[in-house]
């Protein structure tokens, strides 16, 4: 700290001087790496927590890349079981001008069609919407084009070292910050060093309108804290939320481990039915649309049974990607806990 001085009056004597001086305040080669110190530990958690922010908008990309794959197909689905009531339609007038069908028939069929149609553009309107929330997450204009030839998201290493997770890791740091801050203030109880430069008038009694002689000299002092009781209580409150942070720490280790173990046991029983849909209810579906088809063409099946049977078909198909869908949350939930994307 720099101090000015200034005096003016009868100091010296009865003659009217002037003094002027500039002292300069240091602190201890210590306090100043202390001071270094603690500034360091606080861009290391700043450092760390934009790697925290990172990681999280890799998982909303992740998951929103495989959202829109899953609605794309999705839209595939709808607009198949379109073309097919497009042309049961077709069929079902014909059927109506020969008088072999009532009007309830052709009725139920333009209804469902109408339905079909407005359930894809919900999705092709979804798709968009999350195509536009990408772009924004990558920070680029451009509508992105989403393809892959897998539906399903395939995770890297997923052993997780909780000690290293990030938000462990930005705890720590915390940790580090309040040590440095305590000794940045212990730091404080020593001295500091002064040195200045002082000039100033000496007139003799009567010389009230002379200059007189001007006498300079320097100064040079060490100031000593000899009052630490506020000091004192900076370094307690600093223990004090030390302890606090040290324990929100063991809470978030706890916590991470406890959300991993959720993480396995979900993402079991979603293997399980991912696996059970494509070995054995997909195929007895597609058995069903051939099976259905050939009734259908021969006469042997009604107008409500091959709706009937449309439907249960659409449905198998989109549970299966509502099943996928709730497979790929959990393995990327499970890549921001270890911090590895298969997708770098």
């Amino acid at each position: 700290m720099t101090n000015f001085q200034s005096e003016l009056g009868q100091f010296n004597g009865p003659a009217f001087d002037v003094k002027y001086g500039v002292v300069q305040s240091f602190s201890l080669p210590a306090v100043y790496r202390a001071d270094q110190a603690m500034n360091q530990k606080i861009w290391e958690h700043h450092v760390i927590q934009k790697q925290i922010s990172e990681i999280q908008i890799k998982a909303m990309v992740t998951r929103l890349f495989y959202d829109i794959l899953l609605s794309q197909k999705k839209l595939t689905l709808l607009r198949e079981q379109e073309l097919a009531f497009t042309e049961f339609f077709r069929i079902a007038e014909l059927r109506h001008q020969k008088g072999e069908s009532d009007l309830l028939e052709l009725q139920h069929t333009k209804l469902i069609r109408q339905k079909i149609q407005i359930a894809i553009q919900a999705c092709i309107s979804d798709i968009q919407a999350e195509k536009d929330h990408l772009s924004f997450l990558m920070n680029n204009q451009n509508t992105f084009e989403v393809a892959n030839d897998d539906l399903k998201y395939v995770p890297g290493n997923l052993e997780q070292n909780i000690d290293e997770h990030p938000l462990v890791l930005s705890i720590q740091k915390m940790l580090s910050i309040q040590s440095a801050k305590n000794k940045l203030e212990k730091m404080k109880k020593l001295p500091e060093i002064s040195a200045g430069y002082v000039f100033q008038t000496f007139r003799a009694s009567g010389e009230l309108s002379t200059v007189g002689p001007i006498l300079s000299y320097g100064v040079f002092s060490f100031n000593l804290p000899l009052f630490n009781k506020s000091i004192n209580k900076r370094i307690a409150a600093f223990n004090v939320e030390s302890k606090a942070i040290d324990i929100q720490k063991t809470e978030a280790v706890e916590m991470l481990k406890l959300k991993q173990m959720q993480l396995n046991h979900k993402r079991a029983q979603y293997d399980a039915q991912v696996i059970q849909y494509e070995k054995e209810i997909l195929p007895a579906t597609e058995s069903m649309k051939l099976l259905v088809a050939l009734k259908f063409k021969n006469g042997a099946l009604d107008y409500l049974e091959w709706i009937q049977s449309m439907q249960e078909i659409f449905d198998s198909d989109l549970a299966y990607l509502l099943c996928i869908r709730e497979r790929n949350q959990l393995l990327i939930q499970q890549q921001y806990l270890t911090n590895e994307y298969a997708t770098e």
